[in-house]
């Protein structure tokens, strides 16, 4: 007996998946997920030297730590990264004597530029490394003079402390402890953020997404030869989800994104304070005698302050996110089931009447969900001044850790 097939079903792929449903859930993870074209663009890269080359096969690799602006630039989630260009004397500038240097006469402090090519998706996959490789063209070398021999004294700090250096490294240190047991890699908070539903709203929504093109399919066949099907599909295309819930979704995923990372760059200081402050401890004498140190390390240890007490708010606010995610990805996970139900009963020849009630309680769900999106979007709002700061503190903090660094202090 032959058999009548919807169109919905004669347009399949060679996997058995209907070409509806795949096209609209590739469409909405490329809106998700890609959002540019991933084209090369070449970025320039400034940074200091944090460690000695290696040289193999031609090529040198070094660590390098990026300016403020260069990391911005590159939103690689982290400014410690490493370079790796050609085995070449590089062109020097700044200091007295040779004007081409050896790579392997490179040395801790001295300030590298150059250029590198990266397109967006090679800088989405480097985001996921703890210390991205980045090829550099036009490399040159920046070096200060050396202080020796006839250099200018140092010049004793002599600002008004409230506290004693000694007291202060030893607030650090302390600071430091408690901080890298909720921001470390393995840290409480971080644990937290991880485990935020977020990253699954975007699925959650193609899910939705889908279920509606099928029903919206199934319809469009059964109006195709019933009039009285028209003014049903024209519901259901006003009650599909539009690009209204896009926008919650995708921000929900970037500020957990945008806090993870500003917790990698906590982590990262936290990780290199907690090898200097020992030593820096063992360094007053030496401290006090290096202009503007001490008013640094003061600095450290108010910024060291303002995140502990940001990261109380982030806490109570991440809890929330996660409800508010996982009640959303539950919520669409049933709305999803359901419409593919109607979908079904409409293949299956249910009449009007039927398929009318089934879709009215749809509605009811559509209206909580985008309720629950509305909300989302309210607690991100009220969320962004604390993350803001959060980030700007982990950026600041990251600069002054690097300052300490460049001086060779606190075994950097």
């Amino acid at each position: 007996m032959p058999c009548m097939l919807s169109s919905r079903r004669d347009v399949m792929d060679s996997a058995g998946f209907p070409a509806a449903k795949r096209a609209a859930v590739l469409a909405l993870l490329l809106l998700a997920a890609i959002p540019a074209v991933a084209q090369a663009r070449t970025f320039k890269v400034d940074g200091r030297v944090t460690g000695p080359p290696t040289a193999r096969a031609g090529a040198v690799t070094l660590p390098l730590h990026l300016t403020n602006r260069v990391g911005r630039a590159l939103k690689l989630g982290t400014r410690r990264v490493r370079v790796r260009f050609k085995r070449a004397r590089l062109p020097v500038s700044g200091a007295v004597g040779a004007r081409r240097l050896a790579p392997r006469a490179l040395r801790a402090g001295d300030r590298l530029k150059g250029v590198t090519s990266l397109s967006d998706k090679t800088r989405r996959r480097l985001r996921y490394r703890s210390r991205p490789t980045l090829k550099l063209r036009r490399v040159r070398v920046i070096r200060g003079a050396r202080r020796g021999r006839g250099g200018p004294a140092p010049i004793s700090f002599a600002a008004p402390l409230s506290r004693t250096p000694k007291l202060i490294v030893r607030a650090i240190g302390a600071r430091e402890t408690t901080l890298s047991g909720r921001v470390g890699k393995f840290g409480s908070l971080t644990q937290q953020i991880a485990n935020l539903q977020t990253l699954s709203l975007p699925v959650g929504l193609a899910g939705v997404t889908v279920a509606f093109e099928s029903l919206k399919t199934a319809l469009e066949d059964r109006a195709s030869t019933d009039p009285a099907f028209a003014p049903l599909l024209a519901d259901v295309e006003a009650l599909a989800p539009g690009a209204e819930w896009l926008g919650p979704v995708m921000g929900a995923v970037d500020t957990s994104l945008r806090t993870t990372r500003a917790l990698g760059m906590i982590g990262d200081a936290v990780e290199t304070l907690a090898v200097q402050a020992p030593v820096l401890a063992t360094q007053i004498a030496l401290l006090q005698q290096i202009p503007g140190v001490l008013a640094q390390i003061t600095a450290i240890d108010e910024a060291l302050s303002r995140i502990e007490g940001r990261l109380d708010a982030v806490e109570a606010a991440s809890g929330s996110l996660r409800s508010s995610a996982g009640e959303l990805n539950a919520g669409m996970g049933s709305l999803a089931n359901d419409v593919d139900a109607q979908a079904t009963a409409a293949e299956a020849g249910d009449d009007v009447a039927s398929l009318t009630a089934g879709v009215d309680a749809l509605a009811t769900d559509v209206a909580g969900l985008a309720s629950g999106f509305g909300a989302l979007q309210t607690s991100m709002n009220e969320f962004a001044p604390t993350l803001d700061g959060l980030y700007a503190d982990a950026v600041a903090l990251e600069a002054m850790v690097e300052g300490l660094e460049a001086l060779g202090l606190g075994g950097g």
